[in-house]
């Protein structure tokens, strides 16, 4: 499905994170979750749930900003053990000049491209 991921700075300092996308069958289809950032030096490390239980968030998942556009058009993001991974851009096509830096990233921090699977996600706050 296509996704809009939207992040939401909250009063404090976690983020709200909401991904919606329609189905095959065009439901819409939420999930909202919490991030926390986890490298205060360097903001680009995160830990995300989608698992509240009861007001307490469970199952916390590394999510890694390893690449980042200077006018902050696409994010790269990966899991510590480079296991997932994932491409955000504002828009639902990347350019030609995008496509190769951002495969120059996932090379350079040991992700193989080929492993992605090609999908629109588009993201208002990559």
């Amino acid at each position: 499905c296509c996704t809009i991921a939207e992040y939401r700075l909250r009063e404090d300092g976690l983020l709200d994170v909401i991904n919606q996308c329609k189905n095959a069958s065009q439901a819409m289809e939420r999930v909202q979750g919490i991030a926390k950032v986890v490298d205060k030096d360097s903001n680009a490390k995160l830990e995300v749930s989608f698992v509240n239980l009861f007001g307490v968030w469970l199952f916390w998942g590394g999510y890694w900003i390893i690449g980042l556009d200077s006018q902050y058009q696409y994010a790269v993001v990966s899991s510590p053990d480079k296991k997932y991974g994932w491409i955000l851009c504002r828009s639902t096509q990347l350019t030609d000049a995008q496509s190769k830096e951002i495969l120059s990233i996932l090379e350079k921090n040991g992700i193989d491209p080929n492993r992605f699977e090609p999908k629109i996600d588009k993201s208002s706050h990559p």
